[in-house]
């Protein structure tokens, strides 16, 4: 089941980001497909030359939204947790997301 987030191109450069500092740890090259090389190269931006040696694009596209709208919708709309808690979500208990523990990531 997915995690009540709001799924957007800046969540998923952050987890990327996130990936890349918490368990990769060490330079490396970045890849992506469609969507997934537009995220690759914002999060190679982020990460620069020492982290990122590199990226590899396939028929990559660009920004979904622009930015300034992905946050006013946040604003007017909340997050989809935020609206999970007023309507059926709150009533199912569902937990609010939490990284994976330290100990599991060492599978990996």
């Amino acid at each position: 089941e997915k995690p009540p987030l709001s799924f957007s191109q800046y969540v998923w450069e952050q987890c990327v980001k996130d990936f890349t500092l918490a368990v990769v740890g060490r330079p490396a090259v970045l890849m992506g497909n469609s969507i997934g090389g537009y995220i690759s190269q914002a999060a190679a931006a982020y990460l620069g030359p020492n982290l990122c040696r590199g990226f590899v694009l396939m028929n990559s596209a660009g920004p979904l939204i622009p930015r300034e709208d992905y946050l006013a919708s946040l604003e007017a709309n909340g997050t989809v947790l935020e609206r999970m808690r007023q309507g059926f979500g709150a009533e199912a208990g569902l937990p609010e997301y939490a990284p994976l523990p330290q100990w599991l990531l060492g599978f990996f």
